[in-house]
This record gives C-alpha cells, structure tokens and sequence, in this order.
C-alpha cells in the first residue's frame, strides 16, 4: 500500500463510533493539560514563583484549563473533523 492511498478521512470514521464524550475525554483533556504545562512553563519564565504558584490558584488554572481544553478544543475540532469527513463522503458518492 502506498504511502497516499489510505482515506485519511476513514480514521474519522472509526473515531465518530467511540462517540463524543469519550473524544471528548480524551483528546480534549490532554490538550487542556498542554495548556496547562505550557502556560506554568510561561510563568516560570516570565514571573515570581511565590507568586503565582499558591495552591488554590494553581488548581483554579489547572480546572480551567482542563474544561477550556475539553469542551473548546472538543467542540471545535469535532466540527471541522465532520465537515470534513461530510464533504469527503459527499464527493465520493
């Protein structure tokens, strides 16, 4: 098989049957924690750790970034995903 014969859109397929919620548990929450880990990296770089690092606001952060990550990544990467995958399949047919 070739390295351009393979439907890119066929792995869509087999992820629209695992269904939202787990797409968007898994895909979104990992990219809501690289958020996370870029922004500490960030702050790091740029500000006072005694500062920023205080517990309770570490976890405010971490809990808005997680639920940024999962429903907006989520949100908007399943759309394009399946307006993709609907022109394909309607250019096809």
């Amino acid at each position: 098989m070739k390295l351009f014969e393979k439907n890119p859109n066929s792995d869509w397929a087999e992820t629209r049957k695992i269904g939202r919620l787990k797409y968007a548990i898994t895909h979104g929450t990992v990219f809501g924690l690289f958020v996370f880990i870029f922004n500490l990296a960030l702050i790091f770089f740029y500000d006072s750790f005694k500062t920023e690092f205080l517990i309770n606001d570490l976890m405010i952060f971490l809990l808005i970034s997680l639920t940024m990550g999962t429903f907006g990544y989520y949100t908007l990467m399943w759309w394009i995903q399946e307006k993709l995958y609907q022109t394909e399949k309607k250019d096809r047919f």
